[in-house]
């Protein structure tokens, strides 16, 4: 389907002037519908969307394919290294206050927190300090995991602290309906990954009179 699409691209793009070809990828190329599918948060001017797509077009072109079909180790290392310059190219385009905007809006767990809490009203601000406590507790919970002082029982009794500061937190900032409508398992997984909810007890069975 990519090769498909890619060969469609370059036969129309014969038929039409450069600014013409342009205006149709901005339509129909995959690199433009995945960039209008992770605008949350970044909200692009159209002058910034058509920045971005003139330095993502031509790598999702030489790259994306590949990594679809399967690459061996070298080419997996040219697309890491291209990665990366294309980056530091948007980077350097937006500016690094827009290009942190740019990234957070990358993110599937970020998007998915914008769009829960947009449900409740909720803003772009509101979904930053969420995606923020998120990263911070992870991070934590991480830290605490290759703390070889503690033994299991301290460990499970501060990853639960952990848990349920940041609970607390989000509550405070997103409120009663915000927290209603962000508490759901495609949310939420992330606190369950640092503490676990307890099983419910298993009834005992009563002896038969």
């Amino acid at each position: 389907m990519q090769q498909a699409q890619k060969e469609m691209e370059q036969s129309i793009k014969g038929m039409l002037s450069e600014e013409e070809y342009t205006n149709f990828l901005l339509q129909y190329s995959r690199t433009a519908k995945q960039m209008r599918g992770r605008t949350a948060g970044f909200d692009p001017s159209e002058e910034e969307f058509l920045t971005v797509f003139k330095l993502r077009h031509p790598f999702d072109e030489e790259y994306m394919s590949a990594m679809f079909d399967g690459a061996d180790k070298e080419e997996r290392k040219q697309y890491i290294a291209a990665k990366q310059t294309l980056n530091e190219q948007i980077r350097q385009s937006l500016g690094d206050e827009r290009y942190a905007d740019y990234e957070r809006a990358q993110d599937y767990q970020f998007q998915e927190i914008h769009s829960s809490l947009k449900k409740a009203d909720l803003g772009t601000g509101e979904a930053i300090q969420v995606y923020d406590m998120q990263k911070v507790a992870l991070d934590a919970a991480r830290q605490l995991g290759e703390n070889q002082t503690l033994n299991e029982a301290e460990r499970r009794e501060r990853l639960l602290q952990i848990r349920n500061e940041t609970e607390s937190a989000i509550q405070q900032v997103v409120g009663t309906e915000g927290w209603e409508k962000f508490n759901r398992t495609s949310n939420t997984r992330w606190l369950q990954r640092i503490s676990p909810d307890e099983p419910p007890p298993v009834p005992t069975q009563q002896p038969n009179p």
